[in-house]
């Protein structure tokens, strides 16, 4: 059997309730976190006799160098956006606590055969940060958390392999 390998960033895309799918501009790199607290069963003894699993989380964290007030607002400000002539402009209000935009995500990465497709039907996003450097880009950083969606899905998760020609 042979070894197959991920390389790269592949591509994120944000997909809406009710809009059309958004992909994310120039992937610097993507973090997926699976997660799970574990509850130790100890003794009189120094190790745990049991162990079970409680608590489990998934988070994403995207770094991504366009620059797309569209995107900010769909996935993190859920705010009334102003669109004209290639500017967009974002209102926050101090509104209620409790709401916030929820999304769609997928993040793909293909290389040399092995695909590896991860579909989150449900995230929002936490935290949206630009770091402004001299002589750097701004790679905005954005970290979402992903919770499951109305039939119980947290995340589906598919690695493919292209079978060799013979």
């Amino acid at each position: 059997m042979s070894q197959k390998y991920s390389f790269g960033t592949g591509k994120l895309i944000a997909k809406p309730r009710d809009g059309t799918p958004v992909q994310f501009g120039t992937v610097q790199d993507v973090t997926i976190d699976v997660s799970f607290s574990d509850k130790e069963l100890r003794g009189e003894s120094l190790f745990p006799v049991d162990i079970a699993r409680t608590q489990g989380k998934v988070s994403v964290r995207a770094r991504f160098a366009s620059i797309d007030g569209r995107l900010f607002n769909m996935v993190f400000f859920g705010a009334d956006a102003v669109e004209a002539e290639g500017e967009t402009e974002i209102t926050l209000t101090n509104g209620p606590m409790g709401a916030s935009p929820d999304f769609a995500l997928e993040f793909e990465n293909n290389y040399k055969g092995m695909l590896q497709k991860w579909e989150f039907p449900k995230v929002a996003a936490s935290k949206l940060a630009f770091n402004y450097k001299n002589e750097d880009f701004t790679v905005p950083d954005l970290d979402m958390n992903v919770y499951a969606d109305g039939e119980g899905r947290v995340l589906v998760v598919r690695f493919t392999t292209e079978q060799p020609c013979l």
